[in-house]
């Protein structure tokens, strides 16, 4: 698909503009009812040999010393371009072993990194791949009626292709800040959608931004434990439970968000 920015558009009013937002909400509050914590169960539970080897990675990482940051950063960048790859420990780690400002910049670098790539690919000889991309980290079946996650992505792209840049960037972020929506799926979907590289890089900073801080400032709370000796594993275990715990809790807090702008759309109409 070429990039393309779309025709200006008059000037919205308030009840037009809750028409058109009206359905990502929708759409994101039935991603979160009818999966919830799915991304977040998927991203963040870890069997135990995979544990051993984030931890192992995550040592390695720790004696690489001055290097470790930009090795830490390349990490998170790879992982999130590999479909289904659990990223939220990356993303706990990092406040755990550079505190949370700067283990949440090296988060969103890292995010940053695969959003742009994911977008290249998309746009390129890999569009095949991304669709089938979109199609697992979906669920499997494309078709919105039965698919929420399908639904939320078919929202979004219906926003990307007849919003206005505003539009388009506010559908990118929310869909960034929606914790039951997969980051590196959401790449793809994006990269196969018209949206200008413009808009969606700073959307997705902006909405990526919100859950690496949150991400970072949970790992930052353990690392007064590791400095007295606790187990680097341990800690890690623990995070993910936190995180889980969070995204429930976000979770539900977008269905009752999402229900209520359902009912203040019906009630314009």
């Amino acid at each position: 698909h070429p990039l393309r920015l779309p025709a200006a558009a008059p000037p919205s009013s308030p009840q037009s503009l809750l028409a058109k937002c009206a359905p990502l909400m929708v759409a994101a509050a039935a991603a979160a009812v009818m999966t919830p914590g799915a991304a977040l169960a998927a991203e963040g539970a870890l069997p135990a040999p995979a544990l051993d080897a984030l931890v192992a990675w995550l040592e390695a990482v720790e004696a690489a010393g001055p290097a470790g940051g930009a090795l830490f950063c390349a990490t998170v960048a790879l992982a999130e371009l590999v479909p289904l790859l659990p990223t939220t420990p990356l993303a706990l780690a990092a406040g755990l072993l550079f505190g949370a400002p700067k283990g949440a910049a090296l988060v969103l670098a890292g995010n940053l990194l695969a959003a742009s790539g994911a977008f290249v690919i998309a746009r390129g000889v890999g569009a095949r791949f991304a669709a089938r991309v979109v199609s697992a980290e979906g669920g499997g079946d494309g078709a919105a009626s039965v698919n929420p996650l399908a639904a939320r992505f078919a929202a979004v792209t219906a926003a990307v292709e007849a919003g206005t840049p505003a539009q388009q960037f506010a559908a990118v972020f929310a869909l960034r800040a929606t914790p039951v929506v997969p980051f590196s799926a959401s790449n793809y979907v994006l990269g196969l959608s018209p949206i200008p590289f413009a808009i969606y890089l700073p959307a997705t900073a902006a909405g990526g931004a919100v859950w690496a801080g949150v991400y970072a400032s949970i790992g930052a709370a353990s690392r007064a434990l590791l400095a007295r000796g606790t187990a680097l594993d341990v800690l890690v275990a623990d995070l993910i439970a936190q995180a889980g715990a969070l995204a429930d809790d976000a979770a539900a807090g977008l269905a009752v968000a999402g229900g209520a702008v359902a009912l203040g759309w019906l009630a314009v109409r």
